[in-house]
């Protein structure tokens, strides 16, 4: 199952906050062992994937 977050980017602080929230991500994968699913779509269409 793939989850979706659509965060609206107001300022640079926010902007500043996304490698945290990919990091939670990233973690309860992997503490799920869920390791084909950490993986992330940056804004330039480069799949960002782990290899377990």
């Amino acid at each position: 199952m793939q989850r979706v977050i659509h965060w609206r980017v107001e300022s640079i602080h926010q902007c500043a906050d996304s490698p945290y929230v990919m990091r939670i991500y990233a973690e309860y994968y992997y503490a799920n062992k869920q390791y084909d699913q950490i993986k992330f779509h940056f804004v330039n269409e480069v799949l960002c994937e782990t290899n377990f």
